[in-house]
């Protein structure tokens, strides 16, 4: 069987790099590229209003479905000015939400621990997890912006070691594979 998500090595060596640049911009800058992603979200949302309120305008829709429309398009034009104008609201906004939930986790989790009266085999992982999750939701809660690019530069590694692995791979695939003149595996390899 033919596999297609390795079948050029073309294909493989652009989305390693992309990961890769992308990765390290998340590492290396990653206030820049939070923000940025937050605005390019932000213009998304605007664009998709906006064509909500286009929608809208067409006549050949009921008037329920054009109330809709354009309720959605001004939510969304909203939305997107908030997001396009004000990123770090947006992140921090989301991070604060993030560490609530991790702190309710925590909190349920340890009293449906501490409230079970027979003895659990693993109950240190149990108390484990539910203390990760209180410390987890603290530290988000006291610093939701830093929390974030904290969260982005692991997320960058991440993504800079998957890059890396696929060019790697590229390499390798064209080094040993038979292949056409635009990158296409001719016959299967075997690692």
């Amino acid at each position: 069987m033919k596999n297609f998500w390795l079948s050029n090595y073309k294909s493989i060596a652009v989305r390693g790099l992309g990961a890769a640049v992308v990765g390290g911009l998340m590492v290396f800058i990653p206030d820049v590229t939070l923000e940025s992603f937050v605005m390019v979200v932000g213009g998304l949302v605007i664009a998709v209003g906006a064509f909500a309120l286009f929608q809208a305008s067409q006549s050949e829709i009921s008037k329920e479905r054009r109330m809709f429309r354009n309720a959605e398009g001004i939510f969304n034009l909203i939305l997107g000015a908030i997001l396009l104008f004000f990123p770090n609201l947006f992140i921090n906004i989301f991070v604060v939400v993030v560490g609530i939930f991790f702190l309710l986790l925590g909190i349920l989790q340890l009293s449906g621990a501490l409230g079970f009266k027979i003895p659990l085999r693993l109950a240190w992982f149990y108390y484990a997890s539910s203390g990760l999750l209180l410390i987890s939701g603290i530290i988000l809660l006291t610093n939701p912006f830093e929390s974030a690019v904290t969260i982005l530069r692991f997320l960058g590694i991440i993504l800079m070691i998957y890059g890396i692995s696929e060019s790697i791979m590229a390499y390798r695939i064209k080094k040993v594979g038979q292949y056409d003149k635009s990158g296409n595996l001719t016959d299967e390899i075997s690692f």
